[in-house]
């Protein structure tokens, strides 16, 4: 199927891995620590619904090999470089 697609960068991740890429960015390794939970941690007081995985995939692109996203880890330097930092 051709057409317009949404696509997103290349690799998998969840949002703990994305917090400690955030935290190397940033330069806080060493000073921050991280703790990985679940949703149970928050069923009582903040619960929602969450599916099974929010992975997203480039599928249609790779099937047709234009699939040419770089790393999701090599997005985030530059995202915040050209976004919030002077």
């Amino acid at each position: 199927m051709w057409g317009l697609y949404k696509i997103v960068y290349g690799g998998q991740t969840n949002r703990f891995k994305v917090a400690k890429e955030l935290l190397v960015v940033f330069g806080l390794r060493d000073s921050v620590r991280l703790n990985q939970i679940d949703s149970e941690y928050f069923k009582e007081k903040c619960f929602a619904n969450r599916p099974a995985s929010e992975r997203l995939t480039n599928r249609e692109p790779i099937l047709r090999s234009l699939s040419i996203m770089q790393d999701w880890r090599a997005s985030i330097p530059q995202y915040i470089d050209s976004r919030y930092r002077c």
